[in-house]
């Protein structure tokens, strides 16, 4: 368990959710179940784990983004930008492509492909 307050700065999806519980209740799953799926439940538990490397998130509708380490991707799509309402941050809807380093711009402010 991880203690609290403290941070695990490892890449893990909810693709990995499955494996990881059926390795934890000690269940072994058929090669073809989930074949996206890892064992994470070392990464989970800060047990050495070390996480994913590379990771394909869904974002809003077919918004799609490509994590690696540090970096988030977020490729143009073609329709207008949208930015939410709320934050006016951008929704990762938008004409130009996108590359942040989450690191030092979590909120993914700074689209370093602008540069």
């Amino acid at each position: 368990m991880v203690p609290e307050g403290e941070v695990v700065d490892h890449l893990v999806s909810h693709i990995d959710l499955l494996r990881s519980m059926a390795s934890l209740l000690g269940v072994t799953l058929s090669p073809v179940a989930a074949p996206d799926s890892r064992d994470q439940l070392s990464t989970w538990l800060n047990r050495g784990g070390t996480g994913r490397e590379l990771m394909v998130e869904q974002g809003l509708g077919t918004t799609i983004a490509i994590r690696y380490g540090k970096y988030k991707f977020i490729p143009p799509v073609k329709r207008p930008t949208r930015r939410a309402w709320q934050t006016g941050i951008e929704t990762g809807q938008d004409s130009i492509p996108q590359l942040y380093y989450l690191s030092t711009d979590p909120g993914e402010t700074h689209n370093l492909l602008a540069k």
